[in-house]
């Protein structure tokens, strides 16, 4: 005799496919202890930087009460800057004045030192009529005498002196007869040019 056994016999349970990946082929004791890694690591990692955090505070603090001290100290010293860059600008002007001083001191000549010396090289026989000096340093002295020797003789005076520096000569000369209290005298026009190479200390 045959025994048919009509009960539905239970079929295996198996794990679905989601998105094409068999859940059945992951291994679920290696995806606990890896979440139990990942779990210890993480809590290990944010304590570590708690611990990082914490001494970064406390270098801020520090850093902070040390800059506030700083601006306390230099609170009272705004004044002693505000003096030192006004007195910064007082040099700047006066080197710029300085400098303007130099340069018209350079383009103006003062010839009170050479005509002094003119004058005493003048001999007493010898006048001057016209004297000009152009603006390129070159003079000019018209001039009058009663003897030719003392024209030459005024002559080699100021060549000697450091003004012209041996620069002066007879330009022209003419002899002219003139009667001066009821006496004709000899009198001598002449013409001195050179250059002025020297004005002197003023």
């Amino acid at each position: 005799m045959i025994k048919i056994n009509l009960i539905p016999q239970r079929k295996p349970f198996r794990l679905p496919v989601v998105l094409g990946m068999d859940l059945a082929l992951i291994n679920l004791k290696a995806v606990i202890l890896v979440f139990i890694l990942y779990k210890g690591s993480f809590g290990y990692l944010t304590a570590e930087w708690k611990k990082q955090y914490q001494k970064e505070n406390i270098r801020v603090r520090k850093l902070q009460k040390k800059l506030k001290n700083l601006k306390k100290e230099t609170r009272g010293n705004e004044s002693i800057k505000a003096m030192l860059d006004a007195f910064d600008k007082q040099v700047g002007n006066l080197k710029e004045r300085t400098g303007q001083v130099e340069r018209v001191i350079n383009m103006k000549n003062n010839p009170k030192m050479l005509l002094e010396r003119l004058a005493r090289d003048i001999p007493g026989d010898v006048w001057f009529e016209k004297l000009e000096v152009s603006p390129d340093h070159k003079i000019s002295i018209h001039g009058r005498s009663s003897s030719y020797k003392s024209i030459g003789n005024f002559i080699t005076s100021a060549n000697n002196s450091a003004f012209f520096g041996k620069t002066l000569g007879l330009i022209s000369s003419d002899t002219k007869n003139k009667k001066l209290d009821g006496q004709q005298v000899r009198i001598e026009n002449f013409r001195v040019e050179g250059k002025i190479i020297d004005y002197g200390r003023f």
